[in-house]
């Protein structure tokens, strides 16, 4: 069966799939209207979660990944881009700070933003003042001279990689690649390690932002730490381990789903954390069998001929597709 069991219902409990690739998927929290709840900062849901324990993503627009579902490789890249890329709006790096006082919240005041890397609340209306390096900035988390795109509307302005941060822990990490150092926010001269709740999201938003952008602006990932203007970053490996380490959790899910309702796309990594290693990892090469979904009972037609096998949870359809 799909579910082998589910030990107690909260957010924190995993639930086992008798397929590997989804063992350690977690069932999030939910609402009265099906929208996930944030109660707790990335990181205090760091120091809660396992390596790998992915939370599934609420919000996938029913049919929303299935031209991509049978695919591999090459192609199953290209839907995946065509996909994110269809109906996708832009937005001025100006417009930018509004989604981020929107999409950046601490959850645990609604009067600050979440600041990447540092970890901890600022005051949402105080943002950069360059005369004394105080307030929060629009951070790319892939570093605009990767590729040399500025801030121009396109990559320089897609919410899904620019993130709150503090202004002077944004300098620190400049233009550097991600990768091991010595713990949170060491750097060397072209590299830069985030704290434990910064390596996932950093890492599912460079995925995205080289899937996304790969044609348009050639932006790639590799293992090298040289920092220049070519369309690349790295490390490749270090990625792929944050993205276990540090898995989806509630906050990141909620901030997609709110880009997602300005920019009109979605980042697959979150909704489908499996899809790293289909593309860059242990899986490359080998067909996605469309992963594990959440919809509403009530307000989605679910076609049963495309259902392995089902389990409703409190009104709620978990099902995974052929």
């Amino acid at each position: 069966s799909l579910l082998c069991s589910i030990l107690l219902i909260s957010s924190l409990n995993p639930w086992c799939l008798s397929d590997p690739d989804y063992s350690k998927y977690v069932l999030p929290s939910l609402n009265g209207d099906g929208e996930i709840i944030v109660s707790s900062n990335p990181m205090e849901y760091a120091s809660e979660i396992s390596n790998g324990e992915h939370m599934i993503s609420v919000g996938i627009p029913f049919g929303y990944y299935d031209r991509a579902i049978g695919l591999s490789g090459g192609d199953l890249f290209d839907a995946l881009v065509e996909i994110i890329t269809e109906g996708y709006e832009e937005y001025t790096y100006k417009e930018v700070w509004d989604i981020l006082k929107h999409s950046d919240l601490n959850p645990h005041n609604y009067g600050e933003i979440w600041e990447l890397y540092v970890e901890k609340g600022y005051d949402k209306d105080s943002t950069y003042g360059p005369a004394d390096w105080s307030g929060w900035n629009r951070e790319h988390v892939w570093a605009k001279s990767h590729g040399d795109f500025g801030t121009t509307m396109g990559a320089g302005t897609d919410a899904h990689h620019l993130r709150a941060a503090f202004s002077h822990e944004n300098s620190r990490r400049n233009a550097k690649n991600y990768c091991f150092v010595e713990g949170p926010r060491t750097s060397t001269f072209n590299c830069y390690e985030p704290p434990l709740s910064s390596k996932g999201d950093v890492s599912r938003a460079i995925f995205y932002m080289a899937l996304r952008w790969k044609k348009e602006e050639g932006l790639q990932i590799d293992d090298r730490e040289i920092v220049d203007k070519q369309p690349r970053i790295g490390r490749l490996s270090a990625l792929l381990q944050w993205h276990d380490m540090d898995p989806v959790d509630p906050f990141e899910i909620n901030r997609m789903n709110i880009v997602y309702s300005y920019q009109h796309n979605r980042n697959p990594f979150v909704d489908h954390p499996e899809l790293v290693s289909y593309l860059w990892g242990s899986m490359k090469g080998k067909e996605w069998d469309g992963g594990v979904t959440l919809q509403v009972n009530s307000d989605q037609r679910v076609n049963r001929d495309r259902i392995r096998s089902q389990y409703t949870w409190l009104g709620w359809t978990v099902f995974k597709k052929k």
